[in-house]
């Protein structure tokens, strides 16, 4: 086989031919036995008449050819990839493993090693030599080739990366030394370890698209499993299959925190409703376009202290109505319980000293929706549904029609007052923000005044409130209950603390209508 065809197959498998140096690098077997396989391969693909694994290669600058040989040739050379390659491979798992100015610094050193590497490829014959004049056209030593390296990484580098012919020669044994896989160390040995290593994080840097992949699969699902499990069974996936996965749980929380889609998580992992709480926008209305009197929203609230009604002692249900544009409280009524009779005090209350409005947006509950308010109860309401869908309510508009001038009925309170009713969606606070808000005004500048505020937590809830609520804590208590038996309660009956801070429901009523602060707790604070 002639020149040109060596040389064609030379530049067809590019990739996959090396030189007889980094064949002597990799397989620890000097320059020469190679030099002596390289040409017995040509000789054996002569004869055979195929192409041969070993051919020779003219360098750009000129000179001698110099021997390649293909990494078919020996099973030892299949096992690295070639320099551009295994370096791109590399780079990727670095970033999870050191800082990025360290991995860019050993690539800059990467560089000019290749650079010396390729001078001594090229030299006459392929092979070194301790003698020879560069400007006689002879062989030059890798020392002499090393001294105009070392002047260019000067003039480009600086006193950034001091570079030496010592320096190279410990880079290039660092660069081929094979670690415990058998795969040679290449750019990592290169890089600068002193000093903490700081992690740089990112989707592509370091993970592999199928190891990120896997993860997800684990994580996005409704049972919830911890970032540690899914971190953990990913790595032992990527360890098996080969994937670049960091071994730092750390790693992979900083990761999330930083590159992850929290609403597709929140979509994956909490369901559909929550996600529309937290990531869909809300519609925001604009008070200023409503008429003074036109809304009014009503609502329960229980309250966060106790009072005493009729010797018992309960937290009393504050009924409250909030005109939508003033934000102000038309009416309010506070009783032992919530119930449609709590409602239409507060509207006697607000009517009467307001005015009626025209759309009222009230709760889904049994008590607003009771037939005494609406006419319809509940019941029969989402039977109408069901049967009509979305025309219902014109269905019943026409059959009252109909029965007025036959049987005229009662059709509830608010269809006879000519108010439109709109109703809240079903567990959504925030469609009557405005009044959940006065609520926790109200706790905090009245229910917080009485004795017995218990807070709307057992954390907030003060440790004096059972000696005023019983006259006796619990450790006098059971002090009783040792020393007098099934007695006990009688002697309990004699109070320890006097409960005439416990508020009646009438003086709390009282307290909050004048606006007043009712009995001073510091006395009882225990």
């Amino acid at each position: 086989m002639g020149e040109a065809a060596r040389q064609l197959t030379f530049v067809e498998y590019a990739d996959e031919w090396v030189s007889l140096a980094e064949a002597s690098a990799l397989t620890n077997e000097p320059v020469r036995t190679w030099q002596f396989r390289a040409a017995g391969e040509a000789r054996a693909a002569r004869k055979d008449g195929r192409r041969p694994l070993a051919c020779k290669r003219v360098p750009e600058s000129g000179g001698a050819p110099i021997w390649h040989v293909h990494r078919q040739l020996d099973a030892r050379l299949t096992r690295y990839p070639a320099s551009s390659e295994r370096e791109d491979r590399q780079q990727a798992v670095l970033l999870t493993k050191y800082a990025q100015h360290k991995i860019h610094a050993a690539y800059r050193r990467a560089h000019w090693l290749r650079e010396w590497r390729k001078a001594c490829d090229t030299r006459r014959g392929g092979k070194p030599q301790s003698g020879g004049n560069p400007q006689s056209g002879g062989a030059v030593s890798e020392a002499q080739l090393a001294e105009r390296i070392i002047a260019e990484a000067r003039e480009v580098e600086g006193d950034a990366l001091p570079v030496s012919f010592r320096t190279l020669q410990v880079w290039r044994k660092a660069y081929y030394a094979t670690g415990a896989d058998g795969a040679i160390r290449g750019v990592e040995a290169l890089i600068d370890r002193r000093g903490a290593e700081i992690v740089t994080f990112g989707l592509h840097e370091g993970r592999a698209s199928e190891a990120v992949e896997y993860f997800y699969r684990q994580y996005h699902v409704q049972s919830g499993p911890t970032i540690r499990t899914c971190h953990e069974a990913t790595q032992r996936t990527a360890t098996r299959e080969r994937w670049a996965w960091p071994s730092s749980y750390t790693a992979t929380v900083k990761w999330l925190q930083i590159h992850d889609d929290k609403a597709t998580t929140c979509l994956t992992r909490e369901g559909r409703q929550a996600w529309q709480h937290r990531f869909l926008p809300f519609m925001e209305i604009d008070h200023s376009l409503i008429e003074p009197g036109d809304l009014f929203v009503c609502d329960h609230h229980q309250v966060d202290f106790w009072v005493d009604n009729d010797g018992v002692q309960l937290r009393p249900w504050l009924t409250a109505i909030q005109d939508d544009r003033s934000r102000c409280i038309v009416g309010w009524h506070l009783g032992p319980a919530a119930h449609q009779d709590s409602i239409l005090c507060a509207m006697r209350r607000a009517f009467r000293d307001w005015s009626i409005p025209r759309h009222m947006r009230i709760d889904n509950g049994k008590d607003f929706t009771s037939k005494l308010l609406t006419g319809l109860t509940k019941h029969t309401r989402n039977r109408l549904r069901a049967e009509f869908g979305s025309d219902w309510r014109n269905v019943v508009k026409r059959t009252e029609a109909l029965t007025e001038c036959v049987n005229p009925r009662f059709q509830g309170v608010i269809h006879e007052l000519g108010i439109e009713l709109i109703y809240a969606i079903p567990y959504q606070p925030w469609a009557k923000g405005t009044l959940e808000r006065w609520f926790g005004t109200f706790e905090d500048h009245c229910g917080k005044t009485f004795a017995t505020y218990c807070g709307n937590s057992t954390l907030k809830r003060p440790e004096c409130l059972e000696a005023i609520r019983r006259g006796y804590t619990k450790p006098q208590k059971c002090a009783l209950r040792r020393r007098y038996g099934r007695e006990w309660k009688k002697v309990a009956a004699l109070k320890f603390i006097d409960q005439r801070a416990v508020p009646t429901l009438e003086a709390a009523r009282n307290s909050i209508a004048e606006g007043g602060y009712p009995v001073d707790a510091s006395s009882y604070n225990m």
